[in-house]
């Protein structure tokens, strides 16, 4: 085996085919699928890295294999971490007020109800009210009451979107916060 360092983030590994041999590794089934071929080609990366002086931890490598006659090149590339996002799955529900005098109805309505759930916030955005319940299903009577002032939504990119780019007005217990001072 042949560890030739390229770049700053470059290695090239050249095996030969009776390090291929060794290895047991075939180039038609070289791939990180392949159990034995993805332990193998681990094994050589630690060593090349190990040889090159170059730090995986932290960072993506990719590899790429070219056939040579008998053996084959791997081409290691070493690069920084790209940030990547997952959207949490939110099982909430969005309800969205058209204006002030419609949120502060529903919170007097569901404080008189008695509605005590503490995970619910308050968002505001250019004159419209959102309050998002941390809950998959609420009963039956405080959907009455919701829907009759606000429209609902139980979407997670839409729920997200909206704590991602509206002002939180109330962080927990909003319409608790609401309904003591409107009583």
């Amino acid at each position: 085996m042949t560890v030739n360092k390229l770049a700053e983030n470059r290695v090239l590994i050249i095996l030969g085919g009776e390090e291929m041999k060794s290895y047991k590794l075939e180039f038609e089934k070289l791939s990180f699928e392949n159990s034995h071929s993805r332990r193998v080609m681990l094994r050589l990366i630690q060593v090349a890295c190990r040889k090159s002086g170059i730090a995986t931890v932290g960072k993506s490598v990719s590899v790429e294999a070219l056939m040579l006659s008998e053996g084959c090149y791997l081409l290691m590339t070493v690069e920084h971490k790209t940030k990547s996002y997952r959207l949490k799955k939110s099982s909430g529900i969005c309800c969205k007020f058209e204006n002030t005098a419609s949120l502060m109805n529903a919170a007097e309505a569901l404080y008189r109800e008695g509605f005590c759930c503490t995970k619910n916030s308050l968002y505001e955005a250019s004159g419209e009210y959102y309050i998002i319940f941390d809950y998959p299903a609420l009963p039956l009577a405080i959907n009455r009451i919701i829907s009759e002032y606000s429209s609902v939504k139980r979407n997670s990119v839409y729920i997200s979107r909206i704590k991602e780019s509206c002002k939180l007005v109330c962080a927990n217990s909003a319409i608790q916060q609401i309904g003591v001072h409107l009583v």
